[in-house]
């Protein structure tokens, strides 16, 4: 284990990871068998060389923008090796800027810009993730309506897998991706 690994997780909020575990849908067997401890968990996942259970558990444990922010480093990380269409390197930057300055309008304009990258690209789910991390979600001329407290970090995780597995089966990137989420976890 790193250092990063043992290290407490002092960013997460979360007190037992049955907590986080329900959110992810996982059945009652597995969260049973899972330690209580949010980190001790997380690292029982990584024993098990579960890297993509990890990583949702991971993205769901931090708090909103520490899930966006990794994500977004993550994911241009990834870019600078892969390359990417313009319509996923737009979501990206206006995610970056987001990331940078997390002002209302940028949030709306990473909506604006997911909607132009392909469905199933990590691009369009991380700028999913920073619209979902907070604010209203509804049109501005309608009345407010607060995101689902989850699906920031349900889409954040999808974004690391994805950019984690672009290529197919990597476990060096999985490392990385985790490597990095650990970062913003303390």
């Amino acid at each position: 284990m790193t250092k990063t690994q043992n290290q407490p997780w002092s960013k997460v909020q979360w007190t037992e990871s049955n907590q986080i575990l329900r959110l992810l849908d996982r059945d009652e067997a597995e969260i049973a068998a899972m330690p209580r401890d949010v980190a001790e968990c997380h690292r029982a996942y990584l024993a098990q060389g579960r890297a993509p259970e990890a990583i949702s558990y991971l993205a769901m444990a931090l708090p909103r923008f520490e899930a966006v922010r990794w994500g977004c480093l993550f994911l241009d990380e990834m870019s600078r090796i892969d390359g990417l269409a313009r319509p996923e390197q737009q979501a990206l930057d206006s995610v970056q800027r987001w990331v940078g300055e997390p002002i209302e309008a940028y949030r709306r304009a990473a909506f604006a810009a997911s909607q132009l990258a392909r469905e199933d690209s990590p691009e369009r789910m991380i700028a999913l993730a920073a619209f979902f991390s907070g604010g209203n979600v509804s049109s501005p001329d309608l009345e407010p309506v607060e995101p689902p407290p989850h699906a920031a970090g349900r889409f954040a995780g999808v974004a690391v897998l994805g950019a984690a597995y672009r290529k197919g089966p990597d476990a060096e990137r999985a490392a990385r991706a985790l490597q990095m989420g650990l970062e913003h976890a303390h």
